[in-house]
């Protein structure tokens, strides 16, 4: 599905534009896509809820639904961080993160359809990715510090007391990398391929 991939690449083009070219966004942007990437895991985690309960019903309508209720319990979670930050943009941000998912899983039929088992190989695909980028993140762009110098990243309000505040770069590099993995894995780009020519019937 084409359009499944679209919110991931974005995402990602953002957070590649908050590492190397900060200014060109605002420094405003840079926290605000730390905590993307994080709140990036919650989404992860609903994922097989949303394939399997998500899908179980029959029209498109009672999917939505059920859809809608797994986001306001994984939304409870989200408030817990936005109460925390003083972020309540995080409530977008996670509807935003959310939508992607909604894109692939809106595109199902019933329990038997293979789509369903596209769903389920999306979660595991997601949970690898989100790992992989981490500890890639960490080990290959450590110094890689992009455009963040230490004067635009006390612009960016971050004080370097959370984990994820010491070095922004490396996080927003696993941004990069794992929402622009997954951007193009939902964009099934191997069903792009041109169908061969036929073999002519035999008589």
């Amino acid at each position: 599905m084409l359009l499944g991939g679209l919110p991931d690449l974005a995402t990602a083009a953002t957070c590649l534009l908050c590492w190397w070219q900060p200014r060109l966004l605002g420094t405003d942007w840079i926290k605000p896509m730390l905590l993307t990437v994080l709140v990036e895991f919650l989404v992860i985690h609903s994922g097989v809820f949303m394939a399997v309960f998500g899908n179980a019903p029959k029209t498109r309508l009672f999917r939505s639904l059920a859809h809608l209720g797994l986001a306001g319990f994984y939304g409870l979670f989200v408030w817990l961080i936005a109460r925390d930050y003083e972020a309540p943009w995080l409530y977008a941000l996670f509807g935003w993160l959310f939508f992607s998912k909604l894109l692939v899983c809106w595109s199902a039929q019933p329990l038997h359809h293979p789509s369903l088992r596209e769903q389920l190989i999306d979660w595991p695909m997601a949970v690898a990715s989100y790992l992989l980028s981490l500890v890639l993140g960490g080990l290959l762009f450590e110094a890689q510090r992009g455009g963040l110098d230490y004067r635009l990243i006390r612009e960016a309000g971050l004080s370097g007391k959370p984990m994820f505040e010491q070095a922004p770069w490396t996080l927003l590099a696993s941004g990069a990398l794992y929402f622009t993995a997954m951007g193009l894995y939902r964009m099934r780009l191997w069903r792009w391929r041109r169908p061969g020519p036929q073999p002519a019937a035999s008589n």
